[in-house]
């Protein structure tokens, strides 16, 4: 199985190539890194394209392309699955959206076994004016169950949190983001989106049913309604 999984849902997107064997051993990995300060839209498609260069491999034979679809970045959102559909439409592969919260709540208790004995935990994100997207998780057998639906709260709504708080993107970007004592950063890794995906096969569907999750209204529709 042959996936590429695209993340553009942070300011720090990133993309990954992962080949398993039928039996789901790895058997080719290479995840990069785009620069946050450059435009994710004019640097995507070249570093997927130099990736599979690389790799020796051709996304031609490619069976899903994944990526988050939300919350995050509405123009990140828009860019990550535009390009997912674009590219599963032409060589003709099937799409998988994975809530983003929820990988990143997967990627902190991949990166930290120790904390296998955590109960419950709440993942957040960015979503600017002050609030964090935020969704609640069990843990259970060392697999992020969500036990809340996704929503949109004030930051210091977190700081009687009981427990941890874990907050996706990279700490020098988002450092201000979240100060608590039991708060911890965490990167998405493509590679774990990549793999989340290859054993969500009920979740596979074809380009045009992948669609973006914003969980908010746009500065633009928000301005449009309060004038009328």
């Amino acid at each position: 199985m042959q996936i590429l999984a695209i993340e553009t849902s942070l300011r720090q997107a990133s993309v990954g190539l992962l080949k398993l064997s039928p039996d789901s051993r790895s058997l080719q990995e290479i995840e990069i890194q785009l620069d946050p300060d450059r435009k994710t839209t004019a640097e995507l498609v070249p570093t997927i394209q130099r990736m599979y260069q690389s790799a020796g491999l051709d996304i031609r034979q490619n069976d899903l392309i994944t990526t988050c679809s939300g919350p995050g970045s509405f123009t990140g959102l828009r860019i990550g699955i535009t390009v997912a559909k674009t590219l599963a439409h032409v060589i003709g592969c099937q799409v998988c959206g994975i809530n983003t919260l929820e990988l990143i709540a997967d990627c902190w208790l991949k990166a930290n076994p120790e904390q296998a004995e955590t109960r419950e935990l709440i993942s957040v994100m960015d979503a600017q004016r002050n609030e964090v997207f935020a969704q609640t998780f069990r843990v259970v057998q060392q697999e992020v169950q969500p036990s809340s639906k996704i929503s949109i709260i004030a930051r210091k709504e977190l700081e009687h949190s009981q427990v941890p708080v874990i907050v996706g993107g990279d700490e020098r970007l988002f450092g201000k983001l979240i100060e608590l004592s039991n708060a911890f950063f965490t990167r998405i890794d493509p590679l774990r989106l990549a793999e989340l995906s290859s054993s969500r096969r009920e979740d596979w569907t074809s380009p045009a049913h992948l669609l973006p999750n914003y969980h908010r209204k746009s500065a633009a529709e928000e301005k449009a309604e309060n004038s009328n």
